[in-house]
């Protein structure tokens, strides 16, 4: 199974790579082939895991960077690249991919060998998406186009906002009670599918 993905991550990294050489004048497109390679990086890292391969690093490690690049590395760039295909574009949105390719690459050095260097990487990426959210719920706020790709995008700003407080409120609760991070996962992957469902859909929606 892993193999599999394995091979099928790197076709799409293959893609990825293509992508930003044929377009590397446009930033989204940029964008869209960094998440494809950062779909890749899960991959390997999940194969890793599944084979128990971890080179000297908990396997612990080995799972964390394999849910974090197949999940919000992967997808936020990508999204925001194929939101870049169809909006006009404002002078901070090539800060926001910037951040948005760099920020999942701290994160993971982070993981692996520097804790404080994670947190900085966690806090840039966070923040970018806390601001792309509320500026977007803004926009929609405004819109007087009732839509239901507005609702779906309306739904993912608010899911973020869900995986936030859950992820902050697990060291809090810790303290108090007897939860562990097995505790918290059922419900970090409930938001994270509608926080990712739901951007995916709404973007799709706006884009027809």
């Amino acid at each position: 199974m892993s193999l599999a993905w394995f091979l099928f991550t790197f076709l799409l990294a293959l893609y990825g790579v293509l992508l930003i050489l044929e377009k590397k004048e446009k930033i989204e497109e940029i964008a869209i082939g960094a998440g494809l390679i950062y779909l890749f990086i899960g991959g390997i890292w999940f194969t890793l895991y599944q084979y128990e391969l971890t080179f000297l690093v908990d396997p612990t490690v080995s799972s964390l960077n394999t849910v974090h690049f197949l999940f919000s590395s992967a997808i936020v760039p990508i999204f925001i690249g194929m939101l870049g295909r169809i909006m006009v574009k404002k002078s901070w949105y090539s800060l926001l991919v910037i951040i948005d390719i760099i920020g999942p690459i701290l994160i993971a050095i982070g993981i692996v060998v520097s804790k404080p260097l994670e947190i900085i990487g966690v806090s840039i990426f966070a923040c970018n998406i806390v601001i792309y959210s509320a500026y977007l719920l803004m926009k929609i706020r405004k819109s007087k186009r009732k839509s239901y790709g507005n609702l779906m995008l309306t739904i993912s700003s608010l899911a973020f906002y869900s995986i936030s407080g859950v992820s902050m409120s697990y060291r809090i609760l810790k303290r108090y009670f007897s939860v562990t991070i097995m505790d918290m996962i059922p419900i970090l992957r409930i938001t994270t599918c509608v926080w990712i469902c739901s951007i995916w859909v709404g973007r799709m929606e706006l884009s027809v």
